[in-house]
């Protein structure tokens, strides 16, 4: 593996036999609904619709800071900014607000929050710390998390350039154990295999009843 993400590495942590399938979209009804949300809010950012489509959160606050919207923010492996197309740790960012002293970074949720909490405060860690490698002077760089159904903000603590640095490290282990992989190893499992986009072309898929 020449490259990493949050979900990539997601997908490997769980079951490694994931990440040696082709990539392709995924078809099912939540994906979809996660595109057409992502979409709108996009154009309303970027100014292509006035309409603000979810009024219930900040979205014209957001978008009077001018945001980057889907911003592609790529590192090498010494978390230096490099192209992202050739990138080893590669993250797509919904938005992110740059002040002279600070970065706040937006993720939309169209899923649900219950027994998500920590999955999604580990993304926006994982953002964050690459927003300090990116901007590595700024005093403070926060995170919220936007859930577009529920209509609630979930706000991240504030970090320090120091503290990301040191929760790197963890980042850093965790992605070279996935890019210097040599083996990819099935993990089957009734949950595990119930969840994946790829139960019905593995051959060592848990048999779901």
């Amino acid at each position: 593996m020449k490259s990493w993400s949050f979900s990539s590495l997601n997908n490997f942590e769980t079951c490694p036999h994931r990440v040696t399938f082709p990539y392709k979209a995924s078809t099912n009804e939540a994906a979809e609904e996660g595109i057409r949300v992502h979409s709108v809010i996009e154009a309303y950012l970027n100014e292509e619709n006035d309409n603000n489509p979810y009024p219930n959160l900040p979205l014209a606050d957001l978008k009077a800071q001018h945001p980057m919207v889907e911003a592609k923010w790529g590192l090498d492996k010494d978390w230096q900014p490099t192209d992202y197309k050739e990138a080893w740790l590669k993250v797509v960012v919904d938005a992110a607000v740059l002040s002279p002293t600070s970065v706040t970074i937006v993720d939309h949720k169209t899923g649900k929050r219950e027994y998500n909490q920590v999955k999604h405060a580990s993304q926006l860690q994982l953002y964050l710390c690459v927003a300090q490698a990116k901007w590595p002077t700024m005093e403070v760089y926060k995170g919220e998390l936007y859930y577009t159904t529920l209509g609630i903000i979930a706000a991240s603590k504030p970090y320090t350039a120091p503290q990301l640095q040191t929760l790197r490290e963890n980042w850093t282990r965790r992605g070279l154990a996935m890019t210097n992989a040599t083996e990819f190893p099935a993990k089957p499992s009734k949950s595990n295999c119930r969840f994946c986009n790829f139960n019905t072309e593995c051959d060592y898929a848990f048999e779901l009843v």
